[in-house]
């Protein structure tokens, strides 16, 4: 087909065109893209936050070990789509000169693997154990370009990661961005091709009819300027019907085209929308399960501002005090609790602000009826820029540990007391027979010097034991009671002992010995006294039997003859 010169312009206009809507798409695509990574990355941001809080907050209360934590934490966002579809969260802890990696690939399969640490740019995981929180492109340990969030967990020394690759971002945005500018070329062009195949003809008329006009100009040169005036404003009058036409068909294109872009975002946009609906949904039910979990704690738990105010509390914490939730928070320690309270708890949340460290305290609350004692662990509170918002607390109730160890060390005293001042030899060993407690009369009877036995080994103050005597002690410690009415001592300067012993085991817990108690009684004197009574009668005995004269012995009481000389 012969374009003639009006059409050949449309094409430029057409190109042009072409070009302008080509460069508005891909424009509005980047700020799109911009805007979409931002929200990639408040997501992932959001994702590693909860995750560090998570550990920071159970890990000592609930679980016994860091796997159990992790597991869990994979449990709960079983369904969690946020990531995407190949998104993962990890978390990692320094090894030596490598990185354990503790994952669930899309939340399903958990494993555990290490990789060197040695890289040369630097990764999500390497920035998260600087101990930073925040955001990167880069590649992770598996090579593949990722947006990714980090944070560290400063106890549990746990680095935290959440990615999603670059592809899965990229690919759709691009592929919808080529679709589009296809799209609407297809339109402008098949409009303006539609356009010349109806113009063109006519335009080839006039010009026909123009040179047939010419040709008799000599006979009709009155009549021809009449036509040439008529057909100038004919023309005239066609090309601004043209213009106008072409105006607006051009705007009624560009309406269409833009109009087409619209509803195509509009579509992306919806479908975004309820994709991030649903993502908020699952986020809220797992914040619910969380939430349910801590108010159901036995352990008090806390979060409060910088000015010491209460920002929340579980249920625990509110019974303790003995305000409801809605009464507490807004308000400070000092106008809930004892002034000597508020002031220990003030002075130790001052030292976590001051170190931004992980502590464990022991704190006190008196209540209307009696002193309750608390094992605390206290953390500081900082956003996801590392900024510090506040300070959160977990205390555990330890009042009846605490007042059975009291009345342990009070009874400890006293068993003590009692057996310094008994008026037998006593003494208290622990299961390594080293010295608890002995009596004034244990150290008399034995030599012993007046210094301070308590923590030496009883070996070490009689080395001459025997293996035979040790051996005793082990049965008792092992439960047997044991006991000697009369046993050779002899002591390390050859000097002779006669000891009358009993050894019983004592008891820390009902089925745990704790060590030996020893009674014992030095009777050396009677046992000589003895063996004197015995030594004299048999000499009398030898005199009596060889004595020439005749005698013998007569038992007043039962009358009889009890022996005489033969």
């Amino acid at each position: 087909m012969k374009l003639v010169f009006h059409n050949k312009r449309i094409l430029l206009l057409t190109a042009i065109m072409i070009f302008a809507i080509s460069a508005i798409t891909v424009l509005s695509f980047i700020v799109l893209y911009k805007n979409n990574i931002e929200i990639i990355y408040n997501r992932l941001t959001d994702i590693v936050t909860r995750e560090k809080i998570a550990i920071s907050i159970l890990s000592d209360s609930v679980f016994e070990n860091e796997e159990q934590l992790i597991k869990y934490l994979y449990a709960v966002r079983e369904n969690d789509l946020t990531l995407g579809i190949a998104g993962e969260l990890l978390f990692a802890k320094m090894s030596g000169d490598s990185i354990e990696y503790l994952i669930s690939k899309n939340n399903t399969e958990f494993k555990r693997f290490k990789i060197a640490k040695n890289f040369s740019e630097p990764t999500p995981i390497m920035k998260s154990f600087e101990g930073e929180t925040g955001t990167i492109k880069a590649k992770d340990y598996t090579g593949i370009p990722v947006y990714a969030a980090y944070s560290y967990v400063p106890k549990q020394k746990i680095g935290i990661v959440a990615k999603i690759p670059v592809s899965e971002i990229r690919g759709p945005l691009q592929r919808s961005m080529h679709l589009i500018l296809l799209l609407s070329s297809l339109v402008i062009i098949l409009a303006v091709w539609g356009f010349i195949r109806i113009t063109n003809p006519l335009m080839y008329e006039l010009l026909d009819h123009k040179n047939k006009l010419q040709v008799k100009n000599e006979e009709y040169y009155s009549l021809i300027e009449e036509l040439k005036q008529s057909n100038q404003e004919l023309k005239l009058s066609k090309e601004d019907l043209v213009k106008n036409q072409y105006t607006i068909q051009s705007q009624n294109e560009e309406y269409a085209s833009i109009n087409e872009e619209y509803h195509a975002l509009n579509k992306e946009l919806s479908q975004a929308n309820h994709e991030l609906s649903r993502s908020y949904a699952k986020t809220a039910r797992s914040e619910k399960i969380f939430t349910d979990m801590v108010d159901n704690s036995d352990s008090l738990i806390y979060m409060m501002n910088l000015d010491g105010v209460f920002i929340n509390l579980n249920n625990k914490t509110a019974n303790v005090i003995g305000y409801s939730k809605d009464e507490i928070i807004g308000k400070k320690r000092e106008d809930l609790m004892p002034e000597e309270a508020a002031k220990q708890h003030f002075e130790n949340d001052q030292r976590i602000l001051k170190t931004l460290q992980n502590e464990i305290f022991e704190e006190t609350l008196r209540n209307e009826h009696t002193t309750l004692f608390f094992n605390t662990t206290k953390f500081p509170l900082i956003n996801p820029n590392g900024e510090l918002y506040g300070i959160a607390g977990i205390s555990t109730d330890i009042t009846e540990k605490k007042l059975n160890e009291l009345e342990l060390i009070k009874s400890e005293r006293t068993i003590k007391l009692f057996i310094q001042h008994a008026p037998a030899a006593i003494a208290m060993f622990d299961t390594q027979m080293r010295y608890i407690a002995c009596s004034n009369r244990f150290i008399k009877d034995y030599h012993l010097p007046t210094h301070n036995l308590i923590g030496k080994s009883h070996y070490e103050i009689f080395p001459e034991i025997t293996d035979e005597l040790k051996t005793l002690h082990n049965r008792c410690l092992q439960g047997e009671i044991l006991k000697n009415s009369e046993d050779k001592f002899v002591r390390e300067n050859g000097d002779v002992d006669w000891v009358k012993w009993e050894i019983h085991p004592w008891y820390e817990s009902e089925n745990e010995i704790g060590g030996i108690l020893f009674f014992s009684e030095v009777i050396t004197q009677q046992k000589q006294a003895e063996l004197r009574i015995r030594e004299s009668e048999r000499k009398f005995r030898f005199l009596f039997e060889n004595n020439p004269l005749p005698m013998w012995t007569f038992d007043i009481h039962e009358y009889v003859y009890k022996g005489h000389t033969p």
